[in-house]
Parts: C-alpha cells; structure tokens; sequence
C-alpha cells in the first residue's frame, strides 16, 4: 500500500528547504541595510584588490570621493565597494562619516508643495552599494519546485505499481 506521508514528508521538507533559504536571504537583506561610508582625506590615494601595498592599484581615489565600506581589517585596512566588487584602502587614508537618510515627517501636500526642495548633503545623501536582490533567489525556487515534483513523481509511480501489483494479484491463477 502507498504510504500518503511520504508524499507530506516530502513536500514538507522542501517547503523547509525553501523557508531556511528565504530566512539566510533575508539576514543578508538586514546586514545590507545597515551601510557605513568613508571619506577620502588625503590627496590621493591606491585603490587595492587586497589589503596590502605589495598588490598592484586597480584604481585611485581623490580627496573627497566617498564609498561605502563593509569593515576595517586587523592590518588597517577598510574594505569598500568600488564598481561592484570589493576593494580596499588605507584606513589613515580615509576616515568614516555619518550617514544619516532623511526623516520621514508627515506633512500635506501643500506644505510639501510652497517648500523648495532640500539640497542634498553628505549627510542625507544616499549610500552608493550594490542593490540587493529582494526575495528568495532564482536559484533555490527551482531547487524547492524540483524536490516537490520529484516527490510528486515518486508517489504517483508507486501508485502505479500498487495498482499493477492488485491488478496481478486478481487476474492470477490459483
């Protein structure tokens, strides 16, 4: 006899499958939203594929220019973005700044409409990193739809060879 709870046990863990990958995106999500920035304060200054002048500068950074920055590293190096992938460059180089998004005040629309509108600051600018992908990945709704089909296709081709099994059984001779 097929055993309906397989097919269950099946789809339940694929529906946890699923749920453990919205969860781990979803703390990537988080992390992302918290962003910190940093300011260039010297002239001039290497931009480094890993942290350490002995790597060859993939780029240069001028006093002022700003990025976003993931951490300092142990060797005095801060990790940043820069143009779409990780970067680093010397921490007595640069040095951290608020960031700061503007409040968001209720007010009418015809009190938002006689105001001029507010210059952006370095403050209230918005952070330069990489947009994240909202929602579970591609990836991992495939892999969920494919365990539940495979488990779909198993219960019904046991199914089958219950079916073919009683069909024998009464067709046998004695």
């Amino acid at each position: 006899m097929v055993k309906p709870f397989m097919l269950y046990r099946g789809i339940g863990l694929a529906l946890i499958l699923g749920l453990c990958m919205g969860v781990g995106n979803a703390a990537a999500q988080k992390k992302a939203a918290k962003v910190k920035k940093l300011r260039i304060i010297v002239e001039e200054t290497a931009i480094r594929k890993y942290p350490s002048d002995m790597y060859k500068a993939i780029g240069t950074a001028k006093k002022g220019d700003s990025f976003a920055y993931t951490g300092l590293t142990q060797s005095g190096w801060y990790q940043i973005h820069y143009q779409g992938d990780l970067a680093y460059v010397k921490a007595e180089h640069a040095k951290p700044v608020k960031v700061t998004l503007p409040s968001k005040t209720a007010e009418t629309p015809k009190a938002v409409a006689s105001k001029e509108a507010p210059a952006l600051t370095e403050e209230s600018a918005t952070p330069m990193v990489p947009e994240e992908k909202k929602g579970l990945p591609v990836f991992w709704i495939v892999v969920t739809a494919v365990v539940i089909l495979l488990y779909i296709l198993y219960f019904i081709r046991n199914l089958r060879q219950q079916r073919e099994f009683e069909e024998y059984l009464r067709h046998k001779p004695s």
